[in-house]
């Protein structure tokens, strides 16, 4: 008799109305859990000075630091500090270290590209100035050792090979609406690649330059870490999940920065001519 109860039991369970109701369930705590933990560790402070003009950081918890003399190093987390030999980097320059073994150096002042080795050695140099194509406003790194060009000419966005092969290629007309007039930062993150401006919009495409997502915040500041979208406006930094757009606001360890870099889980903050690295766990 108790097993015949059992039986019924079981079978009430798994009906197809009752595994409906599960199943929304099941998909409301999946996505009600997207928000991670909010704790701050503190890995390093490094005193750089005052006369940064541009800093960045990567996926493993090195920095980076281009002063205005044309001086570049790298700090690590144990503030071990490694400096390129002999040379000076002057103009207008961006840095990007998606990948720490083959750091990119764009230069839009003279359009080129020049790549460095982990040990700051540099192993290739592009000039766009020989190349059948615009102007370059931004560059940045690709997977598979391809990189992004965004023209400043139409803000058409080129997706090169290492071969200098063109993979894809988009009119700035289908990303980009009348108010996207300046575009800063152009970086890729896991699928995705984001471009924004400084206190303005930012979008989202995918890797074949499609667009996906349109953020009209004017934000200060944009950071990808796919499938997180961190924009900073004022004090405030939100998280905003892709999947489910749900955002949610991060209490920050360190106020009144005067720069904020994110890559991956960590947080780079320049203040007061030190900066400071933290970890989100």
């Amino acid at each position: 008799m108790l097993q015949n109860i059992e039986i019924k039991a079981y079978n009430l369970l798994f009906t197809p109305i009752i595994m409906k109701k599960l199943l929304v369930i099941f998909v409301f705590i999946f996505f009600s859990g997207y928000s991670f933990a909010q704790e701050f560790t503190k890995i390093s402070e490094y005193d750089c000075g005052k006369d940064v003009q541009y800093f960045t950081g990567d996926d493993f918890g090195n920095t980076y630091i281009l002063y205005k003399n044309g001086n570049f190093v790298r700090i690590d987390s144990s503030l071990k500090k490694t400096s390129i030999p002999g040379s000076k980097i002057i103009g207008n320059i961006s840095i990007d270290t998606k990948n720490p073994f083959k750091i990119q150096i764009f230069n839009s002042d003279e359009q080129s590209l020049t790549f460095y080795n982990n040990e700051f050695t540099p192993t290739n140099s592009i000039s766009f100035i020989n190349m059948d194509m615009n102007e370059a406003l931004l560059c940045c790194a690709s997977s598979g050792d391809a990189f992004w060009v965004l023209e400043e000419n139409g803000l058409n966005l080129v997706r090169y090979s290492s071969d200098l092969i063109k993979i894809s290629e988009t009119r700035g007309s289908e990303l980009f609406n009348d108010n996207f007039t300046l575009p800063t930062v152009m970086r890729e993150s896991g699928e995705f690649l984001i471009i924004w401006q400084s206190g303005g919009s930012a979008i989202i495409t995918d890797k074949f330059g499609n667009l996906r997502w349109e953020f009209p915040e004017e934000a200060d500041y944009y950071a990808l870490n796919a499938p997180y979208l961190y924009f900073l406006k004022e004090t405030i930094l939100t998280a905003y999940h892709l999947p489910t757009h749900k955002n949610k606001s991060i209490e920050l360890p360190v106020e009144n920065f005067e720069k904020l870099i994110i890559r991956e889980t960590h947080f780079y903050f320049l203040k007061k001519g030190k900066i400071y690295h933290y970890k989100l766990k």
